[in-house]
């Protein structure tokens, strides 16, 4: 089965790290089981889709839906590959920089990002920044990651990066020679804006705004300020909106 052929069959998505080798079996993790079995409704003989995160997804069958063991252990799934294909990074690279929003709303940003295909995210440290990335950030975050992945049907989970000031994401900036764009009400309509070779680095800061001096160091390496409209965005929707504009434009 080629790689088009695969990614158009409507089957449930689900994560699997390391994926297998056509004609090998594996069974899945206790969470992607009880996705298959309680709320996907799977039994034996059902087709699904497994990606491992890094580009290669799989066409797969179950040959046996058994207990674990426990109540508690639920459901043991069995699966086969039956065939195995690579898809691309999405493109351009996209680094998301942003300051992290409160409580639930990060996980909406995640997950959108997600969704959009966002490459790359780093918690950004700012001057007015009032929201850490807790001990749990990277753990909870993949898990948003990976299930915005299977519903989104994309390949490539983002890789989450430890938190950073801006003058450090500004000195070593990800991917190198990247356009970077930096959120600002005064800045250029970012559908206006270019974006020159392959790469962007997008940066976000917290809902009181970057401090001055942040937004004279970005201009001082090379950042370009966009806007997306009137209106001052909260954390999460400016970021959205960005990711939105660019991958729009990437599909013309």
């Amino acid at each position: 089965m080629s790689t088009g052929e695969l990614m158009s069959v409507p089957t449930a998505w689900f994560h699997v790290d390391p994926l297998p080798a056509v004609g090998a079996t594996t069974v899945l993790d206790d969470r992607e089981a009880t996705h298959a079995v309680r709320v996907r409704r799977l039994g034996d003989g059902a087709a699904m889709t497994l990606f491992d995160g890094r580009g290669r997804i799989a066409a797969a069958t179950i040959e046996t839906v058994r207990s674990a063991g426990t109540p508690r252990a639920g459901r043991a799934v069995e699966v086969t590959i039956t065939s195995v294909a690579a898809l691309p990074a999405p493109a351009p690279f996209i680094h998301l920089a942003c300051a992290l929003p409160k409580s639930d709303r990060q996980s909406t940003l995640l997950g959108m990002a997600t969704q959009l295909g966002m490459n790359a995210f780093t918690p950004l440290k700012t001057g007015r920044a009032v929201v850490d990335a807790g001990r749990n950030f990277h753990e909870r975050g993949r898990r948003i990651c990976i299930e915005a992945c299977k519903q989104s049907r994309r390949a490539w989970l983002p890789d989450l990066r430890s938190p950073r000031t801006l003058d450090h994401v500004l000195a070593h900036p990800d991917p190198a020679g990247a356009t970077i764009w930096i959120a600002d009400p005064e800045g250029t309509a970012a559908a206006d804006v270019p974006i020159a070779g392959d790469g962007l680095l997008v940066l976000i800061g917290p809902e009181g705004g970057f401090e001055p001096g942040e937004v004279d160091a970005a201009d001082a390496a090379g950042a370009v300020r966009v806007a997306l409209g009137d209106g001052i965005l909260r954390i999460e929707t400016a970021a959205i909106a960005t990711l939105a504009v660019v991958r729009a434009r990437s599909r013309r």
